[in-house]
């Protein structure tokens, strides 16, 4: 791993749900899908897509990011498209590629909360 960090709650304005797929792990056999993974405490791992919006003054940036999510049910039977979440413990990673030059980006968080819970427990 070349470095990790923490992404401040602040960052965003506003995160939208937008859906999930459970995280499947890698096989090199193509386009063959691996089992889901897991934590080292059996909990599933999704992939969930969310909508992330920053704002700058009075212009307002969005992003579509895919956030790796350890969950014991499938989110999606949590939140609804379009619902105002937040991230818990938000992090952004680089790592080498598996094969070949360069890198890949990633971001994973430890749970995910309807927004306006702050520090609460994360789901």
């Amino acid at each position: 791993m070349l470095d990790t960090v923490k992404v401040a709650p602040e960052t965003f304005s506003n995160i939208e749900f937008r859906g999930a797929m459970p995280k499947t792990a890698y096989v090199p056999q193509g386009n063959v899908a691996g089992p889901q993974k897991q934590t080292s405490n059996g909990t599933p791992i999704w992939a969930v897509r969310v909508l992330a919006e920053t704002t700058r003054g009075l212009r307002v940036k969005e992003d579509l990011l895919t956030v790796t999510v350890p969950m014991q049910v499938d989110p999606t039977e949590k939140f609804e498209r379009g619902q105002s979440i937040e991230l818990v413990s938000l992090t952004f990673g680089v790592t080498p590629k598996r094969e070949g030059n360069g890198f890949s980006t990633w971001l994973s968080a430890d749970g995910i909360q309807p927004a306006g819970l702050g520090k609460a427990a994360a789901s």
